[in-house]
């Protein structure tokens, strides 16, 4: 991981965190690489000690944090804690429901154990509704798919263990009530991981500066189907 770096102008330089889709989102943010941190999951002190301003990137602002799944529950965590006076925009991408209360917990063990049983196969499983190839007549390329599995098998067993948790049984519903920054919100509406119903379009009615996009078609891998689309919005919306 590369570490947070503050720029002569006082701002932040690009977080690289590797086994998950950055490099999807590089042509939106090199544009913007001084102050953007793509925030997909398992950050929190690094994200904590800079939104709160105790690490010794402190001159660092202005800074805008991207998150994809549980990467945005991460971000709207640590902004409601520690407040945005050094975050000048939020985009959520895919990003976790504000709550899963209803969905029955058996849901949540099962896949904790599918992981836990053969990691290897849970991934390979895994792409189907992730990246919507289950679906009929998709066109997805198996580069994708290949990379997706590799991604997974990437990531460590006991962070993934615990990422469940964080998507599972943690009510992030206040915290996207504080997010006080412009928000994008960008979401499938075919997104079978973490349907639009129960997330985006709920996360949109508590963050009061809010706008969502949402993608036809789109699955929870977006970032990995739709890259040039992400890319034009995330720009779009940074030029703004």
């Amino acid at each position: 991981m590369r570490e947070l770096r503050a720029t002569p102008t006082g701002r932040l330089r690009i977080q690289m965190l590797p086994g998950f889709a950055l490099g999807h989102f590089g042509a939106a943010l090199a544009e913007f690489a001084d102050r953007t941190a793509f925030v997909p999951c398992a950050t929190p002190l690094l994200l904590r000690a800079f939104v709160s301003g105790q690490s010794r990137h402190a001159a660092a602002r202005d800074a805008t944090l991207v998150g994809h799944s549980i990467g945005g529950g991460e971000i709207a965590r640590y902004v409601s804690r520690h407040g945005s006076g050094r975050v000048a925009k939020v985009i959520l991408v895919g990003s976790v429901a504000p709550t899963t209360a209803g969905v029955p917990k058996e849901i949540f063990d099962g896949i904790r154990k599918a992981l836990a049983d053969n990691r290897g196969q849970f991934f390979k499983d895994l792409a189907g509704p992730f990246l919507g190839i289950n679906r009929p007549n998709a066109s997805v390329p198996q580069g994708t798919v290949d990379a997706f599995w590799l991604q997974g098998m990437s990531g460590g067993i006991l962070g993934q263990i615990d990422c469940i948790r964080a998507f599972s049984e943690v009510d992030y519903t206040g915290d996207m009530k504080r997010i006080s920054v412009p928000t994008l919100i960008l979401h499938g509406d075919d997104d079978q991981n973490v349907p639009i119903e129960i997330s985006a379009q709920q996360s949109v009615k508590l963050i009061p500066n809010a706008t969502l996009k949402v993608y036809p078609g789109g699955s929870h891998g977006i970032v990995m189907t739709h890259v040039h689309e992400i890319n034009a919005d995330i720009l779009g919306f940074l030029k703004t």
